[in-house]
């Protein structure tokens, strides 16, 4: 089979920043409670617990909760979404150390939030609700307004943010909502890695005869990825896989080409994998 790789594919910035910090504590440390999933993938984080790492995942229940259980003394990260900055004062006063591996993407999308505030303009947020960035953005900021949850603005200045993982076309829905209310408005769309990802799929070849999004259900910028292939190429066969084992079950047979992209949460290793398995048919 002939496999079209698009680029850029795998890890961003920010997720292979987050790791790096995690791997550079555990070396140092020997162990090291991570606060949420620093990253959407399963394989990433077991690796990480095997090299002593325990993941907090406090699922509904509040942050707060979750870093009032770690042992006083521990090193704790914050992952790459983001976290309410009340959590560094928390930590502090229980006497953890602490590391905030924040990507710099969705830390720019605070200072803009903050930013508005400051200014007399009024934030709206674009996010998946339950999602660790949303939530973070949403602790940080109470008072801004889920867009597709809560009452928008009656007037302006508005200042549209995204979480940095969604995908353009709800960002343009939301966006032609909120140009209705303010004309003028300000928008900051998905982060860089997020949106190269999504505009590479106008460069899948004629001749595919199919696209393969590598990436885990839980990813939210992968299933933004397969979702904008989807709206731009209806009739394109497009199938999600977790890896290179998943392939197997998917009817390939019939197709002579395809199209191979991940997620920006999905490593390199196993992507090559599943390329050569590919190749292989």
């Amino acid at each position: 089979m002939e496999v079209q790789v698009l680029v850029p594919h795998g890890f961003c910035g920010g997720v292979l920043r987050a790791i790096a910090l995690a791997r550079d504590a555990l070396r140092k440390e020997g162990g090291l409670h991570v606060l949420g999933p620093l990253v959407h993938n399963e394989g990433v984080r077991e690796s990480l617990r095997k090299e002593g790492a325990i993941f907090l995942d406090p699922g509904e229940k509040d942050f707060r909760e979750a870093v009032s259980e770690v042992p006083e003394g521990s090193l704790l990260l914050f992952g790459a979404h983001g976290h309410d900055p009340a959590l560094d004062i928390l930590a502090k006063g229980r006497g953890l150390r602490t590391i905030d591996a924040t990507c710099p993407f969705v830390r720019k999308n605070a200072e803009a939030i903050r930013s508005a505030l400051k200014e007399g303009r009024k934030p709206v947020y674009l996010g998946e609700e339950g999602h660790a960035e949303c939530r973070a953005v949403l602790s940080e900021f109470p008072g801004v307004p889920l867009y597709g949850r809560d009452p928008l603005p009656k007037e302006g200045p508005v200042l549209l943010v995204s979480q940095t993982t969604m995908g353009l076309e709800e960002v343009e829905k939301a966006r032609a909502d909120l140009l209705r209310i303010d004309p003028g408005l300000e928008c900051r769309f998905p982060c860089g890695a997020t949106e190269e990802r999504q505009k590479a799929l106008l460069r899948i070849e004629e001749d595919a005869e199919a696209l393969i999004v590598l990436g885990g259900k839980e990813s939210r910028n992968t299933l933004a990825l397969r979702d904008r292939a989807k709206a731009l190429f209806p009739s394109l066969p497009v199938f999600l896989a977790e890896g290179k084992e998943a392939l197997g079950g998917l009817p390939l047979g019939k197709f002579r080409k395809v199209a191979l992209t991940s997620g920006a949460s999905y490593p390199e290793e196993p992507f090559l994998e599943a390329e050569a398995c590919l190749r292989s048919l």
